[in-house]
């Protein structure tokens, strides 16, 4: 996979689109406060996720072990041989430094994005079929390069990524998801829309080297209200106990 067929998008609009601008850590909890109440435990789980995980910008050389991370998982998943990476990849990290778990993102109006290959127009006039109106692609991000080392870890993930493009400014995430992705957007209550299924075929002869089994799961184009999300993980959401985590790594 090449970056030409690893295309995964984000950049900040009304905020400056450099990742740098990003890169101040905050813990998990400090994402989770700022959603309000997210369920009956949420003391105990600040508690936990201030002990335990931190998520971050990943640069430097954090950036080069966060690659090597996506690599790898990828390649035991799928004997996938991941070559290039998003402009910003963040991270999530124990306290200890450990890397858990890491995703790539990218904006559409940066440039086309890969999951377009799937579908037969551009994002933006494929979401206007299904909403009505056609959103701004500066609006739109797009994420990809997903891996986690246990299932949990997914959903703070999506927790925390649904925050931060929520004070980016963003209205619409899509992605390319596995089961699993699509199982951690659903045990939060989420329902992201399908949009076309995805096929090794509609590659390029050149695109579908690198890939591995990775086609083999299945995976469907989707999108999500950004602010839908928000607003659901800040009502709904209820997360699982520490002694709950089950060491297993887990590809999305």
């Amino acid at each position: 996979m090449t970056e030409t067929t690893a295309r995964v998008a984000i950049h900040p609009p009304e905020m400056n689109r450099h990742a740098s601008k990003h890169s101040a850590e905050l813990t998990l909890s400090q994402f989770i406060r700022r959603l309000g109440h997210p369920g009956k435990e949420a003391g105990s789980l600040n508690k936990f996720l201030d002990q335990m995980f931190v998520i971050r910008e990943a640069e430097g050389e954090e950036r080069i072990q966060t690659e090597s991370f996506i690599h790898e998982c990828f390649g035991r998943a799928y004997g996938a041989d991941v070559t290039s990476f998003m402009p910003r990849l963040l991270e999530l990290r124990t306290r200890r430094g450990e890397l858990t778990a890491a995703f790539g993102v990218r904006c559409a109006a940066d440039a086309p994005l890969f999951l377009e290959t799937y579908l037969d127009a551009p994002i933006d006039e494929v979401l206007e079929r299904k909403l009505g109106y056609r959103p701004s692609r500066e609006k739109i991000v797009e994420i990809g390069n997903l891996a986690a080392i246990y299932p949990g870890a997914v959903r703070w993930l999506i927790v925390a990524l649904t925050v931060r493009l929520y004070q980016e400014g963003y209205q619409w995430v899509v992605f390319t998801g596995t089961t699993e992705l699509k199982n951690g957007f659903h045990r939060l209550g989420l329902r992201p829309i399908p949009l076309a299924s995805a096929s090794i075929e509609q590659l390029s002869i050149d695109q579908r080297a690198g890939w591995g089994s990775y086609y083999d799961t299945l995976p469907t184009v989707m999108a999500g209200s950004i602010g839908y999300g928000y607003h659901e993980i800040q009502s709904h959401c209820e997360f699982p106990k520490a002694g709950e985590i089950s060491y297993k790594e887990v590809i999305l």
